[in-house]
């Protein structure tokens, strides 16, 4: 019993303690500023008028330029195709720039159904990296979770593909159309995006321009090699990849590398930028 008590009263006495020691540095740091992760950032007009400017004038451009994006796009994705034995054609009838206009050729066979032994392969691969997480622990972790992801995600289509092979209604084609029209909205995106979160800060309009310019670039090379990548796996392997190739590797892909991007850009702020 007795030890009890005095374990309860050293107990009380260290919290004692540590409440003084909290009460003499909050005393001390009184006069000290928040640190700007929690402080409020202040937003006069200049900088208002800035984040409503900028994304007006780079949506505007690149609304204006999207028949122009598409055709340079278009053309990167048949340079590659012709190398690449993929079996794409520009469609000269349409003459529609708004759009790809490119077809399968006629002479060429689509992407076949996986067959069994892709279908064997990539169950076993699948089985496989998803037990090799079992291991993955503390650094690993974020790596972990994300081949469980793709292992989920791969899992799910080969289920498909085993009870309804014939019923799958996409082509690597309209695949490749989507990958683009997610591209394009992706470079209307990033303005709108920047202004909520770098636009409101004290850096010069000339600092954000460009590095705004700098992202909408490296999207603009990207978008269109991403694309002709998912038609080369698609072509030479089967349609059993596209909804890990959509999901995993499409507009969530190129939003996690935005984010990269935005991170970067932000981390080259001076820390006078949010006062």
């Amino acid at each position: 019993m007795k030890k009890q008590t005095g374990t309860a009263r050293a107990r009380e006495q260290a919290f004692r303690a540590a409440v003084k020691s909290l009460r003499q540095t909050k005393l001390l740091h009184r006069h000290a500023r928040q640190h700007r992760a929690i402080s409020r950032l202040p937003i006069g007009p200049y900088l208002l008028l800035q984040a409503i400017a900028l994304p007006t004038l780079f949506c505007g451009g690149l609304v204006w330029a999207k028949p122009y994006i598409l055709r340079i796009w278009r053309d990167c994705v048949v340079f590659w195709a012709q190398r690449l034995n993929i079996p794409l054609q520009v469609d000269r009838g349409t003459g529609n720039w708004r759009s790809l206009d490119l077809i399968w050729a006629q002479s060429a066979p689509t992407a076949d159904l996986p067959s069994n032994a892709i279908m064997l392969a990539t169950a076993a691969a699948t089985a496989l990296a998803f037990l090799a997480t079992v291991w993955m622990n503390g650094r690993l972790l974020p790596l972990k979770y994300l081949i469980r992801i793709l292992c989920v995600v791969q899992a799910m289509a080969l289920l498909f593909f085993w009870l309804w092979p014939t019923q799958f209604p996409y082509t690597p084609l309209s695949h490749l159309t989507a990958v683009i029209d997610m591209g394009y909205e992706l470079l209307l995106a990033i303005p709108v995006m920047l202004a909520i979160g770098y636009y409101i800060l004290n850096v010069r309009i000339a600092v954000k321009a460009f590095y705004t310019t700098m992202i909408l670039a490296y999207f603009f090379v990207m978008i269109p090699n991403q694309a002709v990548l998912h038609m080369l796996i698609l072509q030479h392997l089967s349609v059993l990849f596209m909804p890990v190739l959509y999901i995993c590797f499409g507009a969530v892909f190129d939003v996690l590398i935005f984010v990269a991007l935005y991170s970067w850009v932000a981390s080259m702020a001076p820390a006078q930028a949010t006062i």
